[in-house]
């Protein structure tokens, strides 16, 4: 099966998930898998097919459900998950070359992450292997839809 087919296929079974968690009863004990991260690997997947418009309308939806549904940390700090939805927007924003709304949203991000985190969101894979999340690499694209937009 080609690179396409396995996204297709990886779409397909995430729609069907997506189905049977929203036909789910609620559990009063909150233990319930998150149906926002199978929004979260929908958009990716559209991603890594290309398909920016769908990864954006499904990073929008987590986006929305994950800042109702999530409050802030008994810290104050805001939730890791939320905070990570507007690197997620603003990555596919660039990729649109809609560069002003990029700049708001992985400015939002940096700044969270700066301000709440010290740069360290302290994410880890499902193994428990911690993600490098990289600043720096943040900060490059800043810098670089700066420049951009200076063209324009």
């Amino acid at each position: 099966m080609n690179q396409a087919g396995l996204h297709d296929e990886l779409l397909h079974r995430l729609f069907i998930e997506l189905e049977i968690m929203k036909n789910k009863p609620i559990d009063p004990l909150g233990a319930e898998p998150d149906i926002t991260e199978t929004y979260n690997r929908i958009a990716e997947t559209y991603f890594n097919k290309g398909d920016l418009d769908n990864a954006l309308k499904y990073y929008l939806l987590c986006f929305e459900i994950r800042q109702s549904a999530y409050q802030p940390m008994e810290s104050g700090k805001p939730h890791r998950k939320t905070v990570l939805c507007y690197q997620s927007i603003g990555r596919i924003y660039m990729k649109q070359k809609k560069y002003d709304m990029a700049l708001d949203y992985l400015q939002k991000f940096i700044d969270l992450c700066e301000e709440a985190f010290d740069n360290d969101l302290g994410l880890q894979d499902a193994e428990n292997n911690p993600l490098d999340v990289s600043m720096d690499e943040h900060y490059l694209n800043l810098a670089m839809i700066n420049e951009t937009m200076k063209k324009y």
